[in-house]
C-alpha cells in the first residue's frame, strides 16, 4: 500500500503543471528537425532551395537497420526475404523501378493462384473463415437499418 501511495504521489507531482514535456531525439539531428526551419522551408517560394533541402531528406542508415528488423524472420522464407528487400528499395528509390508501359498486361483472376504455403494464402484463408462465420441476414438487416431502408423484423 505504501508503494502505491508513493507511486501515486510521484505521478501527481510529475504531471503537475502545464503537462508533460517531451523532446524529439534523433541520432543525427538535421535542419529539418527544427519546426521553425521546416515552416520557413514549406512557406518559401524558392523552389530551388526547397528541392535541394528535400533531396537530402531520406532515411538515415539506422533506419535501414530498423526496416530490416521489421522483417518477420520466422514467417518468411528465404525467397520472401528478397521480396521484402525489393519492397524497401522500391519505396526508397522509386525511379529505379520504372517499367515500360507495355510490360504489364491484364490477367484473368481465374489464372491467379496463391501458393498454399505462403503467408498470403494463409491470410486469405483466415479472411474466408472469418467471413463464413458472419450471419448474412444480420449484416443485411444492419446495413438496411443504417442507410435508412425499410427493414423486416
Amino acid at each position: 500500500m505504501k508503494g502505491f501511495v508513493l507511486f501515486l504521489a510521484i505521478a501527481v507531482f510529475s504531471l503537475h503543471g502545464n503537462g508533460v514535456v517531451s523532446k524529439e531525439c534523433t541520432n543525427i539531428p538535421t535542419q529539418l528537425s527544427s519546426h521553425r526551419f521546416s515552416y520557413e522551408l514549406l512557406k518559401s517560394n524558392n523552389e530551388t532551395w526547397r528541392q535541394g533541402m528535400f533531396s537530402h531528406y531520406h532515411l538515415i542508415p539506422t533506419d535501414d537497420s530498423a526496416w530490416s528488423d521489421l522483417l518477420p524472420r520466422k514467417i518468411l522464407r528465404e525467397e520472401d526475404e528478397l521480396g521484402w528487400q525489393m519492397m524497401y528499395q522500391k519505396i526508397m528509390h522509386p525511379g529505379r523501378f520504372n517499367l515500360a508501359a507495355d510490360s504489364l498486361k491484364e490477367v484473368s483472376l481465374h489464372d491467379v493462384q496463391l501458393d498454399s504455403n505462403s503467408i498470403h494464402w494463409r491470410a486469405q484463408q483466415t479472411n474466408l473463415e472469418y467471413l463464413l462465420m458472419l450471419d448474412v441476414d444480420n449484416l443485411v438487416w444492419s446495413f438496411r437499418k443504417t442507410v435508412g431502408l425499410p427493414v423486416e423484423n
